[in-house]
């Protein structure tokens, strides 16, 4: 394997699903991440997903083994906007996560009122800088759950309703199948990302429900499939950390958390190395 990278590695929530928070964290530690992504709201209500919050042991098991290992949290995920969200319910996992050092807080827009959901997104960005955090929008191409679908959407919505703490993170399979382009990428807009999801995905644009199969169960790791993660990473600035939220599919669902994560971890290192040599230019 080539060496580790200098980048922010960390493992997101989804790449081991029904993993602990500190199993998550060893995880980490032992395949050569440096951060996590944690998920403590679950994103659909079918979702099995250990309770933390109201359970100060688990927090404090978390917090315990965070400190042990020296592996540090990126973001907190994951948030829906909805039309009839109260901002105030999400201040437990934003506290907890703010007490284990997260640095972003991950939301998704599903409201089809464009007012009220900028009235709860500043909301939450204010919820956020209460805690030394920062709100990032995740844009989504279901139209079924997301009402910002694409690239520009989001970053009109960073330019229409500024705040301070507000983010855009770029998940790279949403990006390629949102049909956002490249180009629309600028570095003006960096100020807006603290941090990019990686994966891949086969080429082309399946239906909408082979989409969101894939983004869910079915992902590839980084140079397996066939987005174009090289030209994607390569408008991006050149430390974005990088969270790898790589759910994968077939057979590999069968294996243990820890077979998952250094999978996608070694899979991720060799797409790197091949992106900062030479001939990947």
């Amino acid at each position: 394997m080539p060496p580790t990278t200098s980048r922010i590695i960390s493992l997101a929530y989804l790449t081991v699903r029904g993993a602990s928070p500190w199993e998550q964290v060893d995880c980490a530690r032992q395949c050569g991440y440096s951060h996590v992504g944690l998920r403590f709201h679950p994103v659909l209500q079918a979702e099995t997903l250990m309770p933390v919050i109201g359970f100060p042991d688990r927090l404090k098991t978390t917090e315990s083994r965070l400190k042990e290992t020296g592996i540090q949290v990126l973001d907190l995920e994951f948030f829906w906007i909805n039309a009839d969200t109260k901002i105030a319910d999400f201040e437990p996992y934003v506290e907890a996560g703010a007490r284990l050092g997260a640095r972003n807080v991950l939301t998704g827009a599903n409201d089809p009122d464009r007012n009220r959901f900028i009235d709860h997104w500043l909301e939450m960005c204010d919820l956020a800088a209460k805690y030394r955090m920062r709100a990032h929008l995740e844009f989504m191409p279901f139209p079924d759950m997301a009402t910002i679908n694409t690239y520009a959407q989001a970053i009109e919505l960073m330019k229409t309703a500024p705040h301070p703490n507000a983010g855009v993170m770029i998940d790279a399979m949403h990006f390629d199948r949102s049909g956002s382009q490249i180009s629309e990428i600028r570095p003006e807009h960096y100020a807006y990302m603290a941090y990019t999801q990686l994966c891949d995905a086969p080429a082309g644009r399946p239906s909408l429900e082979e989409m969101e199969r894939q983004a869910r169960a079915d992902r590839l790791p980084p140079g397996r499939g066939g987005l174009n993660l090289i030209g994607l990473l390569k408008a991006l600035p050149p430390t974005q950390p990088l969270a790898l939220e790589v759910p994968l599919g077939g057979d590999a669902q069968r294996w243990t958390h820890l077979q998952k994560a250094q999978h996608v971890f070694n899979a991720t290192q060799d797409f790197l190395h091949r992106l900062e040599t030479p001939a990947a230019a």
